[in-house]
């Protein structure tokens, strides 16, 4: 895992303005990162299960599930696919300044075990960054033994007008107006 903060050269980096990387990972981002996480669509739809949040570091467990299978013998590669990309682009998240997003540009997943009960996790963590891309690698496990690996670059983009910015920004203000 990369930390900003253990390299001065990147720490002075993400000071600037059009730097798209923030210095730190504090208990407030990691709510705030573990809330937008839930409140993604393919989370409640795949019951993906929040891990851990680090910086420059992300994990979903995921228990087997016959829905997600091929004809209920082991878990459809493209569902690993997926959580090599979900769990990349969150540890991308963790990192980005507020008005930045990410997006897919190359995923790859090799796959070494089917994946056949219990509860896979996805982790994945960013090997390096630019100032417009990121690249990330990641490992789906069941009790130690490794179902899959991936890696994946991620074009790094200014967002301020974007409709993901409006959409956070929304599930925020409810989520405030539900807590009081």
């Amino acid at each position: 895992m990369t930390s900003n903060q253990a390299n001065p050269a990147l720490a002075a980096l993400a000071a600037q303005n059009d730097w798209p990387f923030q210095e730190g990972y504090d208990q407030q981002r990691n709510q705030f990162q573990r809330s937008v996480f839930q409140a993604h669509p393919l989370v409640s739809h795949l019951d993906f299960q929040y891990g851990d949040a680090k910086e420059g570091y992300f994990r979903i467990d995921i228990p087997w599930q016959e829905n997600l299978s091929n004809y209920g013998q082991e878990m459809h590669g493209g569902i690993h696919a997926v959580l090599v990309d979900s769990v990349s682009g969150q540890a991308i998240y963790s990192l980005l300044k507020e008005d930045y997003g990410l997006s897919t540009v190359s995923l790859s997943t090799q796959y070494h075990r089917p994946f056949k009960k219990g509860v896979m996790k996805a982790e994945g963590w960013v090997t390096r960054w630019g100032r417009s891309v990121c690249h990330t690698q990641a490992r789906l496990t069941v009790d130690d033994e490794i179902i899959a690996e991936g890696s994946t670059v991620y074009s790094i983009f200014e967002h301020k007008k974007s409709k993901r910015s409006h959409w956070v920004k929304e599930r925020e203000t409810k989520e405030e107006t539900a807590a009081q």
